[in-house]
């Protein structure tokens, strides 16, 4: 929307799936954990990184399935909170 592409509205159609806060995906992509660690490192506060599970899966090893959590980790300085998409 910022880059004006999309409006509200349309993101509201089925043509997209949200997947976290300001985060969506063309509602015709498979759901996947890794498509949900992408979005949630591009969410996430810089210096994140995904982590955990959730790292071994973009490794390809399957760890983790399409509606686990998304493990990433920040900087203990940072103020960002929990670490875990859901």
């Amino acid at each position: 929307m910022r880059a004006g592409r999309l409006t509200k509205g349309q993101l509201r159609s089925s043509a997209w799936r949200r997947l976290f806060p300001d985060v969506y995906a063309c509602a015709s992509l498979s759901l996947d954990h890794a498509r949900r660690a992408r979005a949630a490192a591009a969410l996430a506060l810089p210096g994140a990184v995904v982590s955990g599970r959730s790292a071994g899966v973009l490794w390809g090893v399957e760890l983790a399935g399409p509606d686990d959590d998304v493990e990433c980790t920040i900087a203990p300085t940072s103020r960002g909170g929990a670490g875990v998409f859901a």
